[in-house]
């Protein structure tokens, strides 16, 4: 077009590189929301791979933004718009690209980086909280043994309940004083 090279400048490099992305991501976007099927679970976990789209939406939207921020510094730019206009227009999509990483960051990472509880750990953990009820069942009884207070001797099993929250919020309220 007029005889001139294209894609020269920072802004069509950048512009160019976010159209690709841009494509890119929707090839992503697609494998990510089909990837429950059998034939995607092969090859990558569903949870990796929305994770993966979304850090390569996140690259492309901070790409858009540069490709704005960088639209600042062409020559039509500069001869329409001076001074705070300026400014604003060039840190807008840099302070928005910042927010959308951060987001991005924050709802992803935790979800990957969390650890899981093999089933071997599971096993144990309920295995221990049940070592513990037992526990602390015996030691109840015997405390009310030692006090000479009778124990219950209810037929439903809600009112034992009851019972046994009284006898815990007792021992909260002994505890704290």
């Amino acid at each position: 077009m007029n005889n001139r090279k294209h894609f020269v400048s920072w802004h069509a490099k950048f512009g160019l590189a976010t159209v690709l992305g841009v494509l890119a991501a929707i090839l992503g976007g697609v494998c990510a929301r089909y990837s429950t099927s059998t034939f995607m679970r092969k090859w990558i976990r569903p949870i990796n791979t929305k994770l993966y789209h979304a850090t390569a939406g996140m690259l492309v939207f901070m790409c858009a933004m540069a490709t704005v921020a960088l639209a600042c510094y062409s020559n039509w730019f500069k001869n329409r718009v001076e001074g705070w206009v300026w400014r604003v227009c060039f840190w807008s999509p840099i302070v928005l690209a910042l927010c959308v990483a951060r987001q991005v960051t924050q709802s992803y990472l935790p979800r990957v980086c969390a650890q899981r509880e093999s089933q071997l750990d599971e096993k144990e953990r309920k295995i221990q909280e049940k070592i513990k009820a037992k526990q602390n069942k015996d030691k109840s009884g015997k405390d009310i043994k030692k006090a000479g207070i009778k124990t219950k001797m209810s037929v439903l099993p809600q009112i034992d309940t009851l019972f046994d929250e009284y006898n815990t919020n007792e021992d909260v309220v002994d505890k704290q004083s």
